[in-house]
């Protein structure tokens, strides 16, 4: 394709390398221009491959060197398949670097049929592979070679895996290949009998049992239908390890300073190792000596040393160090040595916690806490600080606070807004710790502030949490105080006062429940007060009753109608439980109280139980008058129930033998004698029986 100042040939072709002219032409004259384009790729394939054996495993191949396609070929690359792969995995034989050559000679391997063929390399790329060459066979031969990374080890303390590359087909050169293996304790001077392994494809064999970690001399030398390997070399593998089961011994500490512990010991004999020893792992906790802070969990360390002794160089000063050694190999740590103590001096502070600087008018607020690492007895802090004008720095001031529990400082007297630069580090009797500096504006003199208006973030049934935003920019402030009434009232409460480098709340307590209050703060220093605007805030809950003068609401008087309520319900419960069981009194002396004859009344047994019933009319009455009913042969004289229907207004029914009258006013031993004559005796025997 044509444009103004190219031409583009689109799929290009080896033809189309030529030289190409652009001419201009005007009425008056022209002018040409000429480039030569060529055209590269990648080789034709190698032609005229053939072989020629010079010996049975050595080969002569030959090819013919191909169209370079326009780009120098570099080199040749020969490949080769064998048949025990199909012929189908190609992999490279030789590479022959000279561009100009064009035959190669290549030692094979017995026992393998192969196939070759070539390829060209130029700067574009590889040709395509020649036609494959046909199937050239070597002859078998003895093994030319042992297996490789031949070892011994043991996977547990009571055996040894020997190991090895297993050889493939390419490798073996004749039928019947085979491992043989030998091995022997190195204190033994016979060797096992040999140990035939035909299958090509294991790669190791496990002796087993054997003693913890114990030298042998192990072999393997491979063998086919043709013969023998090489010679074998012995290598020394080992069995299995197992932990020490020794601890070093007369564990000792040197304290060489603050920071520095040497520890030494005696070495675990070698045949107490069990093992490859790695090594002697001191293990150390420690806790600080200093009782000005808060204990910490005990942090156990473990540190990893070649050798006695070793060198602590980094432990923490004025602690209690306790440490034990023990000796590890590749099947882990043997037991620890006895702990022995080792207790380092006091040394400098490290820096404090939490450093806050906060500004005021003419003075500043520092505020901080103890150090993490006190490194003794913190006797107390220095304070230091300098005014600042550009780069100039003032005189140093230092105040000392020799107090290590102090956590706090205010520093007056200083110039408002003007800079300085302020430092605090705590010290020992050693000596000072290090500082950490802050520099900051004193802020400007005068009255405080009018503070905002505060928030309530947390209201309650009969408190709030008054809280509000501290003026960090105008005149410091000394105190906050907070003030609250009920809503309507005119007189303030004060509720408290809160200093403002502790904190910017208050809680107001036993407040009524469901009222509206009034909340204000005023802030105060040294120069005056302002008080901020009122903010409206009304209590969870009900809320107060209006019958404030009723004796209702009294608890004295609740707790009086409770003691009513519970006497009336145990004198009705009382009242129902006699009403089901009824009075107990004799028939025949009730009957006698109603006909007002005392004289003939019953009397009991003097065992306790009811003697017989005797009407008036019985022979032994003193009327002399006959009993009604079977005991006068009458069937009109008045029936059993008559003399009950005498006593109340309630229904005379009949009593059976199951639910007596009489058996329930009786002794339960005389009722039950009764009940049993009463099945023997006449229906006369009791009166009251139906």
């Amino acid at each position: 394709t044509n444009s103004e100042d190219s031409l583009v040939i689109r799929r290009t072709q080896m033809s189309d390398t030529n030289d190409y002219t652009c001419v201009a032409q005007t009425t008056l004259d022209e002018a040409r221009a000429t480039a030569k384009l060529i055209v590269q790729n990648v080789p034709s394939s190698p032609f005229n491959v053939r072989v020629d054996n010079a010996d049975d495993i050595i080969l002569d191949i030959y090819w013919s060197k191909p169209d370079a396609k326009n780009s120098p070929i570099e080199k040749y690359i020969i490949k080769y398949s064998t048949d025990f792969d199909s012929y189908n995995n190609w992999q490279v034989q030789m590479e022959v670097d000279d561009p100009d050559q064009t035959s190669a000679t290549m030692n094979l391997s017995p026992w393998v049929k192969y196939q070759f063929h070539v390829i060209a390399v130029n700067g574009i790329g590889p040709s395509m592979p020649s036609e494959n060459i046909g199937v050239y066979t070597t002859n078998p031969a003895p093994p030319d070679a042992n297996p490789s990374n031949f070892k011994g080890a043991g996977t547990k303390p009571t055996n040894m895996i020997i190991s090895w590359d297993p050889m493939g087909p390419e490798k073996q050169n004749a039928p019947g290949f085979k491992y043989l293996l030998r091995y022997k304790h190195q204190d033994a001077t016979e060797w096992t009998p040999v140990i035939e392994i035909p299958d090509w494809t294991v790669s190791q064999y496990t002796v087993e049992p054997t003693e913890t970690f114990q030298a042998y001399d192990i072999t393997i030398q491979t063998a086919n239908e043709e013969g023998s390997g090489p010679a074998p070399i012995a290598t020394v593998g080992f069995s299995g390890e197992d932990v020490p089961n020794a601890e070093p011994t007369n564990v000792s500490v040197a304290v060489k300073g603050p920071t520095e512990i040497n520890v030494m010991w005696n070495s675990v004999p070698s045949e107490n190792l069990r093992g490859n020893l790695r090594g002697y792992k001191v293990r150390y906790s420690s806790e600080s000596l200093t009782v000005q802070r808060q204990k910490r969990e005990v942090e156990t360390i473990v540190k990893v040393y070649d050798q006695s002794p070793a060198i602590m160089d980094d432990v923490t000063p004025y602690s209690r160090y306790t440490i034990d050694v023990a000796a590890f190999n590749n099947a882990g740590d043997g037991p620890y040595s006895a702990p022995v103590n080792a207790e380092t001096p006091e040394g400098v502070p490290g820096p404090v916690a939490n450093y806050v600087l906060t500004p005021l008018s003419a003075g500043f607020y520092l505020k901080w806490d103890f150090p993490d690492q006190p490194n003794g007895i913190v006797v107390g802090y220095l304070i230091k600080y300098q005014k600042m004008s550009g780069t100039e720095v003032g005189s140093e001031i230092i105040v000392d606070v020799p107090d290590g529990l102090i956590d706090r400082k205010k520093i007056g007297g200083l110039k408002e807004e003007v800079k300085y630069r302020v430092s605090i580090a705590a010290y020992t009797v050693i000596g000072e710790g290090e500082s950490i500096v802050k520099e900051e504006f004193t802020r400007e003199n005068g009255p405080p502030s009018v503070p905002e208006a505060p928030l309530f973030p947390l209201v309650g049934v009969n408190s709030i949490n008054v809280t509000w935003v501290p003026d960090e920019e105008g005149p410091s402030v000394d105190e906050y105080e907070v003030y609250y009434r009920k809503s309507g009232s005119e007189e303030w409460i004060l509720a408290g006062k809160v200093d403002p480098m502790d904190k910017n709340y208050l809680v107001i307590e036993d407040l009524d429940s469901g009222t509206t209050y009034d909340v204000r703060v005023r802030a105060v220093n040294s120069m005056g007060d302002a008080d901020g605007p009122v903010s409206v805030v009304t209590t969870a809950g009900a809320g107060a009753l209006a019958t404030e003068s009723s004796f209702v609401t009294e608890g004295w008087f609740i707790g009086l109608m409770c003691v009513i309520v519970f006497l009336l319900i145990i004198l009705l419960i009382i009242c129902i439980i006699k009403r089901n069981k009824g009075g107990k009194y004799h028939v025949s002396e009730k009957e006698d109280q109603l006909h007002g004859d005392i004289e003939s009344m019953p009397h009991k047994d003097d065992d306790g139980g009811f003697g017989e019933y005797k009407g008036k009319d019985s022979p032994d009455a003193p009327d002399g008058k006959k009993p009604d009913g079977s005991q006068g042969g009458s069937t009109k004289g008045g029936s059993e129930t008559d003399s009950m229907a005498e006593y109340g207004d309630q229904d005379t029914g009949q009593f059976n033998e199951d639910g007596s009258f009489i058996g329930q006013y009786g002794d339960e031993k005389k009722r039950k004698q009764q009940e049993a004559e009463a099945d023997n005796a006449s229906p006369a025997a009791f009166s009251t029986f139906v």
